[in-house]
């Protein structure tokens, strides 16, 4: 009698476990199915019905420059931001901006600056552009007045480049600021040469930069500014580097 009893328990847990396998498998074939169901969905509305990215028109910048005790000095306005040369009492924002890890992984050798290599940095920027258009210009938004980046403008003499580079607050990251900044340092500089810098020794004949392998965004904003893929190569302790470039002759 238990040898019977025990041999339908067992046949009951056996039910038990392949009714248990079964669902399980069905489960696992629906979810499969709904998966594919998503991916074709997916790939047919990407494919017919594009979602359509939010442009910011770009605007021709107004380029003012503004005669005072300092005899080079501009400013820069875009529809949402305006820029000028850096002064002293700008240190604290660049160093702000300078020792974020996530601002600065990108830009030179990926390590935060120190605030005597940013000081000796702003110091240099603030001697060149009393007599120049060489050195360092903060951001601002125009909304609220807030710092949010900064570019610099670096000449090449012997080759007539101006090398571009640009840095802003991960805050205002994909909101297409990159670009908007972008074109009007492009305008600006072609301001420059219709003052003066379009021939002899100290002549515009190019805008370069540089730009990391990982740094998709960026690639987009040279190209939309209106440079162009040149080449990868390394560059002293920064290593591999993509670069651009827009000649004017």
């Amino acid at each position: 009698m238990n040898g019977i009893i025990g041999s339908s328990a067992s046949y009951s847990n056996i039910s038990r476990h392949c009714d248990f396998f079964c669902f399980t498998a069905i489960k696992e074939k629906i979810s499969a199915i709904f998966r594919c169901i998503q991916e074709f969905l997916s790939h047919f509305f990407q494919r017919f019905y594009p979602l359509k990215e939010k442009k910011i028109q770009l605007s021709a910048p107004s380029i003012q420059y503004i005669p005072n005790s300092i005899e080079w000095n501009v400013k820069i306005e875009t529809k949402r931001c305006w820029m000028r040369p850096f002064l002293p009492a700008d240190f604290p924002q660049l160093v702000k901006l300078w020792q974020d890890p996530d601002v600065m992984k990108f830009n030179g050798d990926g390590k935060q600056k120190s605030e005597e290599w940013i000081q000796e940095k702003l110091i240099d920027a603030c001697k060149f552009q009393e007599k120049s258009y060489i050195g360092t210009y903060c951001i601002h938004d125009k909304k609220n007045n807030d710092f949010i980046g900064n570019f610099s403008l670096e000449s090449r003499y012997t080759e007539g480049e101006i090398a571009v580079g640009l840095i802003l607050h991960k805050k205002y990251h994909d909101q297409k600021f990159g670009s908007e900044i972008g074109f009007a340092i492009a305008e600006y500089i072609r301001s420059l040469r219709d003052r003066g810098f379009s021939e002899g020794k100290y002549a515009i004949r190019a805008i370069v930069t540089t730009v990391h392998p990982k740094n998709t965004a960026s690639w987009k904003i040279q190209e939309k500014v209106g440079l162009t893929f040149e080449k990868n190569a390394i560059v002293g302790n920064n290593g591999l580097r993509k670069f651009y470039r827009a000649n004017f002759i």
